[in-house]
């Protein structure tokens, strides 16, 4: 388990590519212009009006808060896993 948790709602993204644009090593840009989150994994599939979720853990900030920030539809949120504390949007 890592210390900060990214939770991506990617149906929602409009691909404004604010969060690639800050942290490269986190998000990548896709033809069906939505950001990927990299090596993230889909924990809810999105069907019945219901939110597509990505997940993924890890034990540096780096730039997260940054970019999650920096989405103007607030898709992104950074959790720390071991105050459970939100960080970001």
């Amino acid at each position: 388990m890592g210390r900060y948790r990214i939770e991506y709602t990617r149906n929602k993204c409009i691909g404004a590519f604010a969060c690639v644009s800050i942290d490269t090593d986190t998000w990548a840009m896709n033809d069906d212009n939505k950001a990927d989150l990299v090596n993230g994994q889909k924990v809810q599939e999105e069907k019945d009006g219901k939110d597509e979720i990505w997940v993924k853990e890890v034990d540096e900030l780096g730039n997260l808060v940054e970019g999650a920030r920096a989405c103007p539809v607030n898709v992104i949120k950074i959790i720390d896993t071991q105050t459970g504390e939100v960080l970001a949007p």
